[in-house]
């Protein structure tokens, strides 16, 4: 028998909680509330228990347009296209595309694409799932369809390099995939050639020469300055549809001692730049990474050689989220995609008119065409 946990019997879940992580994890969303621990995140969390005892987090939405791409559908394929288009170097194109995407955005509410209960849900930009089995995925695809029939169920972050047998077990549940952005990923088992691992040593000793030094953040006192450097990348340069993390959220992640903090400081003791990770299932990953982007000293490359650094210490694969393509090919990483995977079958047609034209724009050969490019 399937259990649920929500804000309503926060004292039942304290005391009959069964995965530290996924309490820890949670447990300020449902005390808190999503939208202040992150300001544009406002969703329903919930932690679903399996009858074995298992635990995962899923979010619930319906609308909310303005949310972050990590659990809205329209924020991640019509906003963030839109903030995108810059990319493309070619005004005319970005003239002639805009028009387009709004109207597939009309589309898109009219089909409430936005309707969905995602499994897994840690809200960052990349979740890391453990390993659930088919009887585990068939429970918790049985329970949800019972009872939030409305909503499509959704798997993100699920690419063959990691999650072969995972995505194996949904496909045997009639769940469809959809790609979702370029990925690279290197695996504990991947030898690096002596290129790469000269760059990654290059990149490293960066932090020397420019007088820095790595600090492991285990107190509070940094968090409103990760805050800072975290937005002028992922927010400032990047878009407002990433996670717009706050001071709190972040001091939470810092007590969790599932996340991994470390800093780059100046002899002034100032916080240059900061990576903040995770590890699930023996993969590695960085949802928090951030920088004074107006220092021209290649804080990013030192960062990533902190990632590696870490990744061999823990002897762990290392998923190395999207973008800077040939940056972090030149380093080992292998390029892959990533997918959602969705369940849609017990709704009304004009629901899954969304996912259907998502599936034509995602084409065999726009996938072919992606691949053949680095992001």
């Amino acid at each position: 028998m399937v259990k649920i946990f929500d804000e309503s019997n926060l004292d039942e879940y304290r005391e009959n909680h069964k995965d530290k992580f996924v309490y820890e994890y949670a447990y300020p969303f449902l005390s808190y509330g999503s939208e202040n621990l992150i300001s544009n995140l406002k969703t329903n969390v919930k932690v679903l228990q399996l009858s074995n005892g298992r635990e995962v987090i899923i979010t619930i939405n319906k609308k909310e347009y303005s949310n972050t791409y990590t659990v809205s559908h329209f924020s991640h394929f019509i906003t963030y296209c839109y903030d995108e288009l810059y990319c493309l170097n070619n005004k005319i194109l970005e003239f002639v595309l805009r028009p387009i995407i709004y109207l597939i955005g009309l589309l898109f509410k009219t089909g409430e694409i936005n309707n969905i209960a995602i499994v897994n849900s840690l809200m960052l930009s990349t979740n890391l799932i453990n390993n659930l089995s088919f009887k585990e995925l068939k429970e918790i695809k049985e329970y949800l369809i019972k009872n939030y029939l409305k909503s499509t169920i959704v798997f993100r972050s699920l690419n063959n390099y990691f999650y072969s047998n995972i995505s194996a077990s949904l496909e045997k549940l009639d769940f469809k995939k959809l790609p979702s952005r370029q990925i690279y990923l290197l695996k504990k088992s991947d030898t690096l050639n002596k290129s790469a691992r000269k760059k990654i040593n290059q990149d490293y000793k960066l932090i020397s020469k420019n007088n820095l030094d790595i600090i492991d953040i285990k107190e509070t006192i940094y968090s409103a300055e990760i805050v800072k450097l975290y937005n002028m990348l992922y927010i400032d340069k990047y878009s407002k549809s990433n996670p717009m993390i706050n001071k709190t959220f972040v001091e939470f992640l810092i007590n969790n001692d599932k996340f991994i903090f470390k800093g780059l400081i100046n002899k002034d003791m100032e916080l240059m730049g900061v990576i903040g990770c995770f590890v699930v299932n023996n993969t590695l990953t960085t949802p928090i990474l951030g920088y004074d982007t107006s220092k021209e000293i290649d804080l990013y490359r030192m960062l990533t050689s902190m990632i590696n650094k870490l990744g061999e210490e823990l002897s762990c694969n290392i998923h190395r989220s999207s973008g800077v393509g040939k940056f972090k090919k030149l380093r080992g990483s292998k390029k892959d995609i990533e997918y959602i995977y969705y369940y849609n079958e017990h709704l009304a047609f004009y629901r899954k008119m969304p996912y259907k034209l998502l599936s034509i724009l995602n084409s065999k050969r726009i996938i072919k065409f992606i691949m053949e490019r680095d992001f």
